[in-house]
């Protein structure tokens, strides 16, 4: 076999880099023993096919055995080329397909050379009994010449002076059988077959990220879901990759219980660290859970990491733990606290009082005034945590459920 050597890892290639001397639709792809071959049926010289080989990252199919023949015989036919879809005139009037033998560096000297670099495997010297006779292979390496049915080698013989590449026949000639190879003028049109050394592959692969995710072929995808990959290696063979890929979202909303900071994203693979905004975002010591309890007021903020390396910091909340304790003296009472959607504020006093609620860090998020001595307050599209409900210069605990 031709030395060559190929890389295990992925290599990708631009398409403008790979060969496009060979049209998709006209490849049959198989493989044999670990290895892939094409059969390209497009009409190309001896040296154009293998010139076409070679860019295309392979060489003109090189045939070593008996198994390897009846595999890339047989592939022919499954490639649906007709054994009459041309004719060589000085090769018995048949149709054939080129493979890597050649003569053309040294008459009567068989390498196989199917990237025609003028150096390979010598597998057959001399010519057979239709040429001037007394040709063998070299080493007893496989060859597959065509013979009469007796068994006498007939070919190669250089008909014409002019025959140095392979061929495999489609058809009975004088010489030979179908199946069986011939030495023809390598000026002739054929279809070729070109081998790798290597063989496609198929990996399943699962990944988490966050807000893109650039495949190994150079794809964007944003959205989590199953995607197929494919990229080219050296030697020609591709490289089909199944990502099952996940995007993380972290949830960026916090609330307070009592004197407690709660991050409301949860997962089991989510790591916190919590930041005190008010001292240089100094990260708060032994705070690696999704909650925290000041030990003063101040500023407290969180980074949260997750799938993918994921990373996002939460807003600085603003925490006053003595403004959040209950005043028992209040001229007003709520209830139910908590609550999930209404509140009923009762007065004291029959006076008509306005009341106004505050978020964790002071913003207004609702105010009104409650007449009667009583009023039902929807408080439904507020988040939940705690807020202060006050009227004059009292002030209540409410826990949005």
């Amino acid at each position: 076999m031709k030395n060559q050597l190929f890389t295990l890892s992925f290599i990708l290639f631009s398409a403008f880099c790979f060969s496009q001397c060979a049209t998709s639709t006209n490849i049959y792809t198989f493989t044999q023993n670990s290895k892939k071959y094409e059969v390209i049926k497009e009409l190309k010289n001896w040296i154009t096919a293998a010139s076409c080989a070679a860019a295309r990252g392979g060489y003109l199919v090189e045939i070593n055995s008996t198994a390897e023949q009846t595999a890339v015989y047989n592939s022919i036919s499954s490639a649906g080329v007709s054994s009459t879809y041309t004719t060589v005139s000085s090769g018995g009037g048949i149709a054939y397909v080129w493979i890597g033998g050649t003569d053309i560096t040294t008459e009567g000297t068989w390498l196989w050379d199917g990237d025609n670099s003028g150096t390979g495997l010598n597998f057959w010297s001399g010519q057979g009994a239709a040429g001037s006779g007394g040709g063998s292979a070299v080493s007893s390496r496989y060859n597959n010449w065509g013979k009469s049915s007796s068994g006498t080698i007939n070919e190669p013989d250089d008909f014409q002076n002019n025959q140095d590449g392979a061929g495999i026949a489609l058809a009975s000639w004088p010489y030979g059988t179908a199946g069986q190879w011939n030495d023809i003028a390598t000026s002739f049109a054929l279809y070729y077959i070109v081998e790798y050394d290597c063989i496609d592959t198929n990996v399943i692969i699962s990944d988490s990220t966050c807000g893109s995710y650039l495949s190994p072929s150079g794809k964007t995808w944003i959205t989590s879901g199953l995607y197929q990959d494919t990229i080219s290696r050296i030697g020609g063979c591709d490289s089909t990759i199944s990502i099952n890929l996940t995007f993380s979202t972290i949830d960026t909303t916090m609330s307070i219980s009592g004197d407690t900071l709660i991050a409301n994203h949860m997962t089991g693979t989510a790591t916190y660290k919590w930041l005190d905004c008010g001292n240089g975002y100094s990260i708060v010591p032994g705070a690696t859970t999704n909650k925290l309890v000041p030990s003063n007021s101040g500023s407290y903020a969180i980074v949260i990491t997750t799938l993918g390396n994921c990373s996002d910091t939460l807003r600085c909340i603003n925490v006053n733990k003595a403004s959040i304790n209950e005043n028992n003296d209040a001229s007003f009472s709520i209830h139910p606290n908590p609550s999930n959607e209404y509140i009923q504020i009762n007065l004291t006093l029959i006076n008509p009082k306005n009341y106004i609620i505050y978020n964790s860090i002071g913003e207004i998020v609702l105010e009104g005034t409650v007449k009667n001595k009583s009023e039902k307050v929807n408080i439904s599209s507020l988040e939940k945590g705690i807020y202060i409900v006050k009227i004059g210069n009292k002030t209540q605990k409410l826990i949005k459920n």
